[in-house]
């Protein structure tokens, strides 16, 4: 009931807006009218916000898609670099060790992944919470946030600790048999973010139709 009393609330504001807008364009002269129009629109922009965060109105599923959009694209960078990684680092890197160190002159992997999966969490998470009264694409999202998740915890579980690892090893210490299988049971985690981008891609397309 409170939720509803804010929405009437919301929806009696931007009515009484709405009615002193027109009457301050019928009193301006015909030269100022366009004028005054376009700086009502902003203002009356400004008073959906604080309906939004102040009056606890929906968000416009326009802000959703913006940050599902965002979102997908991110996780299509993740796919890539998943790829990327898995078909041209890791066929290369057990036999040389120092291709992935970077105090050997090796790659930096943690430069790319780090601030890609935080954007794409973020904005997964934002979409959300945007999309919330929408409970097809509230669905897709989840989805693609349990999947990157369940990537995520085995990541930081098995395979980040032992990449850091491989990193800081002597390169001579470093076994091809321990990187080869690090490598094959890294493939795994592709998938996942495989799941991640095509719910994505659901939630973006359901948005686009609405």
């Amino acid at each position: 009931m409170g939720r509803a009393r804010k929405r009437r609330g919301g929806a009696a504001l931007q009515k009484g807006w709405s009615a002193k807008s027109n009457a301050r364009i019928r009193g301006c002269p015909l030269r100022r009218r366009r004028a005054t129009a376009l700086r009502i629109r902003k203002e009356s922009d400004v008073m959906d916000v604080v309906g939004v965060v102040v009056l606890g109105g929906d968000v416009p599923m326009s802000v959703a898609f913006v940050l599902s959009v965002g979102a997908q694209c991110f996780a299509l960078m993740l796919v890539g670099g998943g790829l990327y990684e898995t078909l041209v680092v890791d066929p290369v890197w057990p036999k040389r060790p120092d291709v992935i160190q970077p105090d050997r002159g090796g790659i930096s992997r943690k430069r790319f992944w780090i601030p890609v999966h935080t954007l794409f969490e973020l904005s997964v998470i934002s979409a959300l919470v945007a999309a919330w009264p929408d409970p097809v694409v509230r669905s897709w999202l989840w989805a693609a946030l349990i999947s990157h998740a369940i990537a995520r915890v085995w990541s930081f579980v098995d395979f980040i600790p032992k990449a850091v690892a491989f990193e800081r090893a002597d390169p001579g210490s470093v076994t091809e048999e321990a990187a080869r299988k690090w490598t094959r049971r890294s493939w795994f985690r592709l998938p996942l973010e495989l799941v991640s981008c095509g719910a994505m891609i659901a939630a973006v397309a359901r948005l686009a139709r609405m």
